[in-house]
């Protein structure tokens, strides 16, 4: 591996031992899918954001993306999603998934982001001015620098 590509799967794999990292009060990034059930992110994530205060961001890994599934789910889990939906969350899955085939766009709920992450191949496409990738929307990612920061790292190639 080059040594930025084992940079990344580095920070990646450190910031996958906790759902919530970066949770603090409000707001924060939840990650489901390695360590932790959707379920048990989720859950975090409404525990630290008791009332809509403000977005909060919850990026789902396999095979904790089947949660985000517009059909399919257990009545639990969709009752859960639905809470943390109007709470704030926004549901975020990584392009790599995407492009790998382990994740269909077409078959999750309405609103997931479909997030870009580093790219070790120099001819990838760099974000734009405002940091953003090809397809992406501003209200997918999180105004912090470093959230937005450890969902790219998370999501690498």
């Amino acid at each position: 591996m080059r040594p930025f590509a084992c940079r990344n799967l580095l920070a990646a794999l450190v910031f996958l031992a906790s759902p919530c990292a970066l949770a603090q009060g409000a707001g924060g990034l939840y990650i489901a899918g390695v360590n932790f059930t959707f379920t048990q992110a989720v859950s975090q994530a409404l525990a630290d954001n008791p009332a809509p205060q403000g977005r909060f961001f919850i990026l789902a890994m396999p095979p904790a993306t089947a949660d985000l599934a517009a059909s399919g789910p257990a009545t639990d889990v969709v009752r859960q999603r639905n809470e943390a939906l109007a709470r704030g969350a926004q549901f975020l899955v990584c392009r790599r998934d995407v492009q790998r085939g382990v994740v269909d766009p077409a078959t999750l709920i309405p609103g997931v982001g479909v997030v870009w992450g580093w790219s070790s191949d120099p001819n990838a496409p760099q974000p734009d001015a405002s940091g953003l990738f090809p397809g992406e929307q501003a209200g997918w990612l999180p105004q912090s620098a470093e959230l937005a920061r450890r969902i790219r790292s998370t999501c690498a190639s």
